[in-house]
């Protein structure tokens, strides 16, 4: 009689050069040092999203166990220390934090509805005991609290705008992470746990984050409003992932400035947005017609199906580009996009040298040259930043930035376009002054921190 319902088979862990682990040869890092190193909670997270899940060999490395820590455990870490602090701030401000019921945010209502999303794909996954599936939700959730709620709603979590905005994002802000610390108990238990013994909530009343055993949700029904405000954002969201897309195969960092981007648009966004966060000097809606040109790749028709796909893939060498269909199941064969080339061309000699890319509802032209001059200004303001929190000041902390410079600097930063695009991205006022204290190195600049 089978003692289990169901039960998961794990591949061989072997040495990082393939070989099995030996104590003989000792070709494998002593299993305390990782755990005091990076803690358990990444090395489980590591085995969990490999492919030993699905009964595969690995090639351990513990390099893949410090990825885990920086890439999950600690813009984790970061997010509810984030909360916590402006929380507090807030506070002490305006007192507790009231519930809120109906969301009146589009950044609010967008990142509640994909949590949910997040949230339905890992327990799918978990049911059908596809862990590694599973784990890999927990990658998407932190790229898109960090790279989008935190980083786009910043000065709503700040409390920069308004109180009703500041309100709700913190609302919706404690609302995720006590889902976090509940939801992903199964796969990061000690971080789970450590968190909720810290975390403070009414609802956080039992001993240990694993004899709760109800889930936290909101289940947030949309009315006609909410739907527009969460479509628009999910929209702005997208344009600005395709731009750090496009910025990534071009090699081109996110602090150095772009000339001009054209979105041709077929559903609405937010354009201030994309003006704030994308570092565009001009950025064109376009209402111009773009040919989408799909070419077949054989190695890939062949290598998925072999010979028996040649007459198939002639046939669609031959087809008009109207008549290709690129996810189809043709003549026995499923064909989908990953087997073409797709490409974008605008029969307009003025976007000759652009890049042109489709991101989902909208295609972006996007002029390839960027300005140094305002990536010297950006790589200022970050050192600036990057002082002010090693000096251990808070965003409410008053504080101007002084500077000097004992040669000429690469660009007039007593020009005032210069000093306003700097103070438009430290939110402090920043000058010269030729008497300074505390010196930090900053490009070929001196920077103190004056508190006020």
């Amino acid at each position: 009689m089978v003692p289990f319902k169901n039960v998961i088979v794990n591949g061989l862990i072997m040495a990082e050069d393939g070989k099995k682990m030996s104590k003989r040869l000792k070709n494998y890092p002593d299993p305390s040092d990782i755990l005091q190193e990076y803690g358990s909670d990444a090395l489980r997270m590591y085995l969990l999203s490999s492919q030993i899940s699905r009964t595969e060999s690995l090639k351990f490395n513990s390099l893949g166990v410090k990825n885990m820590k920086k890439d999950i455990l600690i813009p984790l870490s970061n997010l509810i220390n984030f909360y916590k602090e402006h929380s507090k701030n807030y506070n002490l401000m305006h007192g507790n934090l009231e519930k809120i019921i109906d969301f009146k945010f589009g950044i609010n209502i967008w990142v509640i509805k994909e949590y949910e999303n997040i949230r339905d794909r890992y327990e799918k996954y978990l049911e059908e005991y596809n862990i590694k599936l599973a784990s890999g939700e927990l990658f998407k959730l932190v790229s898109l609290l960090n790279g989008g709620y935190v980083k786009l709603g910043r000065n709503m979590l700040k409390g920069k705008n308004n109180i009703e905005e500041w309100t709700e994002s913190l609302f919706v802000s404690k609302y995720t992470i006590k889902s976090i610390i509940i939801d992903f108990r199964a796969i990061i238990p000690f971080f789970c746990e450590y968190q909720y013994i810290n975390f403070i909530d009414d609802e956080f009343n039992e001993e240990s984050v694993h004899l709760i055993d109800k889930i936290y949700k909101i289940n947030l029904k949309l009315n006609e409003k909410q739907k527009n405000l969460y479509e628009i954002f999910k929209n702005t969201y997208d344009i600005l992932e395709g731009i750090n897309f496009m910025r990534g195969n071009l090699g081109i960092s996110a602090k150095k400035q772009l000339n001009y981007i054209g979105i041709i648009k077929n559903a609405d966004f937010d354009l201030s947005y994309i003006y704030s966060e994308s570092n565009i000097l001009q950025i064109e809606i376009l209402n111009i017609e773009v040919q989408k040109i799909i070419i077949p790749i054989k190695g890939l028709f062949f290598k998925k199906y072999g010979k028996s796909i040649s007459e198939v893939f002639n046939e669609y060498t031959l087809m008009n580009q109207d008549e290709i269909n690129i996810n189809c199941n043709y003549k026995g064969f499923e064909i989908n996009e990953d087997m073409f080339n797709i490409s974008y061309k605008i029969n307009d000699e003025k976007y000759t040298s652009h890049e042109i890319v489709k991101i989902k509802n909208f295609v972006l032209i996007i002029d390839k040259n960027h300005s140094e001059k305002h990536y010297y200004y950006r790589k200022i303001a970050s050192g600036i930043q990057k002082a002010r929190k090693n000096e251990g000041y808070h965003v409410w902390d008053k504080i101007e930035v002084h500077w000097n410079s004992c040669k000429t600097t690469e660009y007039n930063l007593e020009d005032l376009e210069s000093k306003k695009y700097i103070e438009n991205i430290i939110g402090v006022e920043f000058k010269r002054n030729e008497s300074l204290k505390n010196i930090h190195k900053i490009e070929d600049l001196n920077i103190s921190l004056v508190k006020l």
